[in-house]
């Protein structure tokens, strides 16, 4: 039987991987400062585990939504919490000539010629880019690395014995 909690067989790193009857699934990784978590939903594949983590743990990107407006081009940037995001950099068309930067608000008032097909936002030593749609206002909202969350997208793990086997990193994990 699949379901139950699996610990990861290591001497030098902590974790574990709990398979729920639900098709769920909670995950734990401990090593060094580092401790991870994640949950989500899992399903057998071609004889292997596959794990898609909860979109709350998707992190280190931005989401953007676009709008008309009538007034200049602006761009508004906060985390999720609605906080701004202060002293962004931002780079529009690959054009380094000019860079702008986010106010205490977390706003960019852009000329009314920018002509804005693409945009780099720099903040915190990342680098996130975006493809523009053809509009002329954007809520951009910036999801910054967390170490503490881990994220599968469709992650297969092989299926041996009792056994659930990381094949990216050959991690065991023993029920």
């Amino acid at each position: 039987m699949l379901r139950g909690k699996y610990a990861l067989d290591s001497e030098i790193v902590s974790g574990e991987l709990e398979i729920r009857e639900n098709h769920k699934f909670k995950y734990r990784y401990i090593v060094g400062l580092i401790d991870t978590e994640s949950e989500g939903t899992w399903e057998i594949k071609d004889n292997q585990i596959v794990l898609t983590s909860d979109p709350s743990y998707q992190v280190n990107k931005i989401e953007v939504k676009e709008f008309d407006t009538d007034t200049n081009y602006e761009i508004n940037m906060q985390f999720r919490d609605g906080s701004p995001v202060v002293m962004a950099n931002l780079i529009i068309n690959r054009d380094s000539s000019k860079i702008y930067r986010t106010n205490e608000r977390g706003k960019i008032e852009l000329p009314d010629n920018a002509g804005i097909s693409s945009f780099t936002v720099f903040y915190l030593g990342e680098v996130y880019k975006y493809k523009v749609q053809n509009k002329k206002s954007f809520m951009i909202q910036l999801v910054p690395d967390d170490l503490s969350k881990t994220y599968f997208y469709k992650r297969k793990f092989k299926l041996k014995r009792n056994r659930i086997i990381d094949q990216e990193y050959n991690w065991k994990y023993c029920k």
